[in-house]
């Protein structure tokens, strides 16, 4: 393609006027964005393709087709709204704020989903409803999961259902350098789950391994926690939801 040169003046503004051929040429309309690229011994003028506008005239023409305009979208984006809110957040709306925090560990949850008789299965009762706060770690809820993928993997998919009935209020695994400190005071493997329930402060730390956690003098005095099993949990309910926790 043969060169084609223009003259372009430049107004005292600093507004370059394109001559109609050019603009032609080069398919601009008003409005339109053209990208300024410096070489070592020239300056390029490239149109620049903006996706958005050309969008908006898009969606302009389907709309007039289907007799919708902006207004229509706008509505309904605030049925959408509600409906992304009941999917991701909808538990917090079923969970009492002044609710007992209670850290659950892998222990409870399975003795919970296990059966209907006993403590464990009356607090994720009680999780559900909203009226416990049932606080747990990914290295809880990892360990529940793997019992069952080991076990009876075929209970997976309602386990997780159930799962995502529960209004959980998932904390953060501890750092390695915050699990450190309980290795020694507690068993290696049960060290995580107190150092997330010490970083939780939850008014209780519920579980059913007696002799790691609840029997060591130790562990409730150096962690400050309040460690119980689920009997002596529903024992405290009644005082509990009447008077609130010590």
């Amino acid at each position: 393609m043969a060169s084609v040169t223009y003259e372009v003046d430049v107004d005292a503004e600093g507004n370059l006027t394109l001559p109609v051929e050019l603009r032609e040429a080069l398919g601009l309309q008003a409005g339109d964005t053209l990208k300024v690229v410096q070489t070592e011994d020239h300056w390029l003028l490239i149109p620049k393709r903006l996706l958005v506008p050309e969008f908006a005239d898009y969606m302009s023409k389907l709309l007039a087709e289907k007799g919708l305009t902006v207004a229509d979208l706008l509505a309904s984006g605030e049925e959408i709204r509600d409906e992304l809110f009941q999917e991701r957040y909808g538990d917090l709306l079923s969970v009492d704020p002044t609710a007992p925090r209670v850290f659950l560990d892998a222990s409870v949850i399975i003795a919970g989903i296990g059966s209907r008789v006993g403590a464990s299965h009356a607090i994720l009762a009680l999780a559900e409803l909203g009226l416990l706060r049932p606080v747990v770690c990914p290295y809880v809820i990892d360990e529940a999961e793997r019992n069952l993928q080991r076990k009876i993997p075929e209970a997976l998919p309602r386990y997780r259902e159930v799962q995502a009935s529960i209004p959980w209020e998932l904390v953060p695994d501890p750092t390695r350098e915050q699990v450190k400190p309980w290795i020694g005071l507690i068993i290696a493997k049960d060290a995580p789950v107190l150092a997330a329930a010490v970083l939780a402060q939850p008014h209780r730390l519920v579980t059913l391994d007696t002799k790691d956690f609840i029997e060591p003098q130790q562990v409730t005095a150096r962690s400050g926690l309040r460690i119980c099993t689920p009997g002596d949990l529903l024992r405290e309910i009644r005082d509990i939801l009447a008077h609130g926790f010590d």
